[in-house]
Parts: structure tokens; sequence; C-alpha cells
């Protein structure tokens, strides 16, 4: 019986995985478990002919899946996905299946991945293609991409760096999860943190305490442009609780004497004794709370 071909996802990638497998000549659907309320992945592949389908709890997806594994083999690309894969359908005989992770595996296993880099201060972070196992992220590895972490990179870019060189790493190993001749290897068995999706970096709150360096990590590990994918970041100031939206680093030719911090005009400054950044907080709300 033919293959089937299912890429699960939430993003462009999804999209562009689909779209270039059915100009090899295959049939795909594009799956989605509802992630938001506005899809930016079934607009994709609207625009591109693309079969989509949303489905709207992991019970209901894991209950096609069984559907269409009854009928014959399934091959799976996972991209940017928030559905975890029973252990049931990962062991059934007819299911193949490769997830892309947004860092170096065994490193930053779970969700937010490229946050968690740039708050950890990581020099190099990446991605991964690997098979889906019954343990989250921790099947046979296929492939790598290293991508340097920069000083001044955020989330929201270093994700689009991620899903380029996702994408052209698929593009290498197509041709041998299509026809059945993928290699990998273990992962390296040692002890690495695990990110649900409801961990975010210093709990989403700002420690002023922290060295210069720390401050600007945090501020870009949660720098998702518009879309505050961990929330929105906050601080305490004189005993009260401040939400912002907008930062700035400021790079400084000499750095400064001692520690300051100074608010006004709803913008709070930061300056870290030995720094050669001013961090400039703006936009802030107190919280009611």
């Amino acid at each position: 019986m033919e293959e089937r071909y299912v890429v699960i996802g939430t993003a462009t990638l999804a999209a562009d995985i689909a779209q270039f497998l059915t100009r090899s000549g295959l049939k795909v659907e594009v799956w989605e478990k509802k992630y938001s309320e506005h899809s930016v992945l079934e607009n994709n592949c609207r625009s591109r002919e693309l079969s989509y389908r949303l489905f709207v709890s992991d019970d209901e997806m894991s209950g096609e899946l069984h559907r269409i594994l009854a009928e014959g083999p399934v091959k799976v690309i996972s991209a940017v996905n928030t559905y975890i894969f029973p252990k049931n359908i990962v062991e059934d005989p007819g299911f193949i299946g490769i997830n892309y992770h947004n860092a170096l595996l065994p490193r930053h296993r779970g969700m937010n991945a490229e946050a968690w880099a740039i708050y950890s201060l990581d020099k190099v972070t990446g991605i991964t293609w690997h098979r889906i196992s019954s343990n989250v992220d921790k099947g046979e590895i296929l492939c790598t991409r290293e991508i340097p972490i920069s000083s001044t990179i955020t989330s929201v870019r270093l994700l689009k760096l991620q899903a380029d060189a996702a994408m052209e790493a698929f593009r290498e190993i197509a041709d041998d999860f299509i026809n059945n001749t993928l290699k990998g290897y273990p992962q390296i068995q040692e002890k690495t943190e695990f990110h649900f999706i409801k961990d975010v970096p210093g709990g989403g709150c700002l420690d002023t305490d922290w060295t210069e360096e720390k401050i600007s990590a945090f501020l870009r590990a949660m720098d998702y442009g518009i879309l505050f994918t961990l929330g929105k970041p906050y601080l305490y100031f004189q005993n009260k609780k401040y939400f912002f939206r907008r930062y700035r680093l400021v790079p400084q030719a000499e750095p400064f004497a001692n520690d300051m911090i100074t608010f006004d005009n709803n913008t709070i400054l930061l300056n870290k004794k030995g720094g050669y950044l001013s961090i400039i907080i703006s936009d802030l709300k107190e919280s009611q709370d």
C-alpha cells in the first residue's frame, strides 16, 4: 500500500516542507494542533493549495493517526510542533517519524529552546533532525547544523535562522527519508535539561542584580517581537511590580564606574558597574496584583 505523508507543525516551515515533498510528486497532508486563534500555517497552506487540517486536541490528532495507521504506513515530519506522540503510535510498525528540534540535542530538550539557549549564555546553538521516539527529543540523531549566538541576537531572529537551517538540512535528508535509507546515531547519554511549555527564563522576571550580560540575555531571550510568546517580562522597582513591552541596549565607549538605576517617565535606565551597555526599559505598566 502507498505510504501517506503527514507534516505536523504550527509555522511556515511545515508548509515549506509539505510544498517541497509535493513538488517531488508525493501526496502530502499538513496537520496542525490548534495553538492560537489565528493560524499562520493555515494561511500559508491555503495560498499554496496544500491540504490542511486543524485538530483541536491531542486526543483528536491521536485518534486520526491511529485510524490512518490501520490503513497502511504513515510517514510523519514534525516541524515546530506542540503535539506529543503517544508511545503506542510511535511503536506502531507502520509509523515512521522524524522531528525538527531547534537546538543541538541533547541540549535544551522541550519547548522554546531558542530562548533557553540565549538565556543560558550558550555561545553556539543550532538545529537537529532526529527520529521520533517514545521519549521526547531523545530519538536517534539524523543531522545537525550549528548556529553561533551573537551578543545581539533575539529569540525571534534566532527562530528564523533555525528555520532556514532546518529546511536546508531537510532537503539533504529528504531522499533517504523517502527511500527508507536514513541513517543516524544515538544521542550522547548525559543528563540534560527539559523545558516545558509553561517554563519561562527567569520566571519572566528581570533581576536588576544580574550582571549586564545576564540582563541582556534575558531581554533578548524574551524578545519575540509583537508575539510575546513567553508573555510580557516584568521587574520590581521600589517594591512595585512593572510589566514592560520595550527595551533598548545602547553600547557605550567607556565602562560605567558604578551601578545606577533610575526611573523617569515610565522608563527605567539601568547601568551596571564595569559594563558597556545602557539598558533602557520603557513602556512600563504597574501591576495591579
